[in-house]
């Protein structure tokens, strides 16, 4: 077996027994274990951050790392840190850039493993305040239609309420490159109403793009089988 192979798979193992420990043990946080807790994430982003460089290879891709990336983009960020905290410590700021590093590689090599976070979680991710994570995880879903469609919600929601032009520019393009039978209408009205006075006309462009793929004339005719 390739030795890369082998140190590749052991990582994912570590990554995966790490965060599984601590979602088994809800009682073992910062107030009670700072300690233990700050030394077993800032393990987790390291380890996920080397995945990411490394785990692009098609051979060397399986399950376990499908696995990883989600129990790591599942946990919240140290001492419930938000990524907006303007004080986050050298450790917090690491899990928030290696979270946005995996959203980046899970839109370009996994784009369908976006559909298996759960709802609150992409909330979190596209929340108004986040400007490191926000913007990859609207880009990622830029590069995935099924993922855009499952979480229609989250889409909608940061449309409405994200200040940066760049991040609702990113979901615009998701929303247009989606395919839509039955086009939400809670989303439909938040594409029309996602520009903001000063946005460059980038907007204005995807806006229309993302108006015209959410049209009924542009869904496709309603099956016939049951």
């Amino acid at each position: 077996m390739d030795p890369r192979h082998h140190q590749h798979t052991a990582t994912i193992a570590e990554v995966i027994r790490l965060l599984s420990t601590d979602a088994r043990q809800p009682g073992v946080g910062a107030r009670s274990n700072p300690g233990q807790q700050e030394r077993a994430l800032s393990r987790c982003s390291q380890l996920v951050r080397r995945l990411v460089m490394v785990g692009s290879s098609p051979h060397q891709h399986h399950a376990d790392l499908d696995q990883a990336l989600l129990l790591f983009m599942e946990r919240s960020l140290h001492y419930n840190c938000v990524p907006q905290c303007c004080n986050a410590s050298s450790i917090r700021l690491a899990q928030i850039y290696t979270k946005a590093q995996t959203l980046w590689f899970m839109g370009r090599h996994l784009p369908s493993l976006l559909t298996q976070l759960p709802a609150l979680c992409m909330q979190d991710l596209l929340q108004p305040h986040s400007t490191i994570i926000a913007p990859a995880a609207a880009e990622a879903l830029s590069r995935s239609s099924e993922g855009t469609t499952w979480h229609h919600h989250a889409v909608a929601a940061a449309l409405t309420s994200h200040p940066r032009f760049y991040v609702r520019d990113f979901l615009l393009r998701a929303v247009a490159r989606a395919a839509w039978d039955s086009p939400p209408s809670r989303l439909i009205t938040a594409v029309q109403t996602s520009g903001r006075a000063g946005d460059p006309s980038v907007i204005r462009v995807w806006q229309r793009r993302a108006l015209a793929a959410l049209s009924p004339e542009r869904s496709p005719a309603p099956s016939t089988h049951p």
